[in-house]
């Protein structure tokens, strides 16, 4: 089985990195111009469903592609 992975989490990491400042949720939401349900769950990896404008926020917030924010994994089946 496949399933999406968030990878926002790393990514906000290397930005910060990149940029030597703490993003809170609240720097996130500003900058990015997302709702905060959205940055928390992406951040979470628990999101289900996420409006493809707030995917192209967060992808030119960050910088990133759309399969550097977004992985597909695979999960073996429990048997």
């Amino acid at each position: 089985m496949k399933i999406v992975r968030s990878q926002m989490r790393l990514l906000v990491a290397a930005k910060e990195h990149r940029e030597r400042r703490k993003l809170s949720l609240r720097t996130i939401v500003q900058e990015a111009g997302v709702p905060i349900s959205t940055v928390q769950a992406m951040m979470n990896d628990t999101a289900r469903r996420v409006e493809l404008d707030d995917i192209g926020r967060l992808c030119e917030w960050l910088p990133c592609e759309v399969g550097e924010l977004l992985r597909l994994e695979y999960i073996p089946d429990a048997q």
